[in-house]
Formats: structure tokens, C-alpha cells, sequence
């Protein structure tokens, strides 16, 4: 259950990209994308996302030929298990300040490495970066979660 607001679900998973997504959905605005795009294999880069968007549950969750993530939206709150299985995936997007829970969510991104800019100090953040190569955590959150969050690489 995603709750009572709209969501968008991608009939044709065979794209290598779609177009941006509509702030608004008549005329109620899109905060959810939970599985918008799940498991669009062949996704190669996402569409830009609209502000207002608070929930990202498993928007790109199997999209394992995305090679660019979205910038995230600044009202995003959470990003549970959002590129799990992303194995393209070679670059973080940057983790905006609000963002409250983030379990799961690069979980089996083989090749993701490099630096993950953290702004945000989230309650949930287990095995966020199980699988992947982040060799360091930079930004505005805590120097507590830069140390948690780089325990859950597996290379460590």
C-alpha cells in the first residue's frame, strides 16, 4: 500500500528512456513513484523528475541498464530499495536533506562507486550500500552516518 495519491506505472518496459514526468496528475501533484519504473530493463537513462515528489519506493528497483540516475527532488523523503539491481548504475545522485529513510537503496549496484554525497541524517539506512564500490561519504550529514553508512559496503 503507497497510500491514497497518485502514482505513475510504466506499461512498456522495453524503453531506453521516457519522458519527464507531470507535476500534477488532474490536477492533484504527484508525490509518489513508487515502481514507476520497475524492472524497465532496458532504461538507460531517467527522465528528470518534478519537485514534489516525496516518495521513491522502488521507482528504478531492476532497471539494470540504467546508467544515469535522476537528480533527486529536494522534497524527496524516501528512497527505499529505489535502484536496488541497478548494476549499470556507475555514479550516485546526490542525497537531498529530507530524505528520512534510504534501506536497500543501492543494494546489489555492482557498479556504483566513487563518492556518495550524503546531505541527510536518515532514520533507516540499512544495507544502503550493500554491493556497491562507494569508496567514501562527503556532504552536509553527520560525520556518525558518513561511518554507518560506509559499514554497509561489503568491500569493508
Amino acid at each position: 500500500d503507497f497510500g491514497d495519491k497518485w502514482s505513475v506505472l510504466t506499461k512498456d518496459k522495453t524503453k531506453t528512456s521516457y519522458s519527464s514526468l507531470r507535476s500534477s496528475i488532474c490536477n492533484e501533484p504527484l508525490t509518489n513513484i513508487c515502481m514507476t519504473y520497475i524492472n524497465c530493463t532496458a532504461l538507460i537513462d531517467a527522465p528528470a523528475l518534478p519537485s514534489g515528489i516525496t516518495d521513491m519506493t522502488y521507482a528504478f528497483f531492476g532497471c539494470s541498464s540504467l546508467v544515469k540516475a535522476p537528480s533527486l527532488p529536494d522534497s524527496v523523503r524516501i528512497l527505499e530499495t529505489t535502484f536496488g539491481e541497478c548494476s549499470s548504475l556507475t555514479i550516485p545522485p546526490v542525497i537531498p536533506s529530507n530524505v528520512e529513510y534510504m534501506d536497500c537503496i543501492f543494494e546489489s549496484c555492482n557498479s556504483l562507486s566513487g563518492i556518495l554525497v550524503c546531505n541527510a541524517n536518515p532514520t533507516n539506512y540499512r544495507y544502503a550500500l550493500e554491493g556497491t564500490k562507494i569508496l567514501a561519504v562527503d556532504g552536509s550529514c553527520s560525520n556518525e552516518m558518513k561511518y554507518e553508512l560506509l559499514k554497509t559496503v561489503d568491500a569493508l
